[in-house]
């Protein structure tokens, strides 16, 4: 299964945000938008037996690109990460 359209649209944000702060602050606005990358950033590549082409690295490219030049978005995106690396150490404690 591809998803071309998902390439393109990462590529286009990615692009868009790179160092331009209006943009950076209205796209993590869209908070659902945030936490999808999120999401998408840390689902492998291949789950589920289907290869998904990189979308992984395209969501956590655009969180960095996001972030960039920018403590305001880098704080809310560094935020996200650690709650989500503080889940992952809890359940492996378990």
């Amino acid at each position: 299964m591809t998803r071309g359209g998902l390439h393109k649209f990462f590529e286009i944000l990615i692009d868009i945000c790179n160092q331009h702060t209006q943009t950076q602050c209205f796209i993590v606005g869209q908070n659902v938008l945030l936490k999808t990358c999120h999401w998408i950033e840390n689902t492998s590549d291949t789950a589920a037996g289907i290869d998904l082409g990189g979308i992984g690295l395209l969501a956590e490219t655009l969180l960095d690109a996001l972030k960039e030049n920018n403590s305001q978005v880098n704080t809310l995106v560094e935020d996200l990460r650690g709650a989500t690396k503080r889940l992952k150490k809890e359940i492996a404690e378990e």
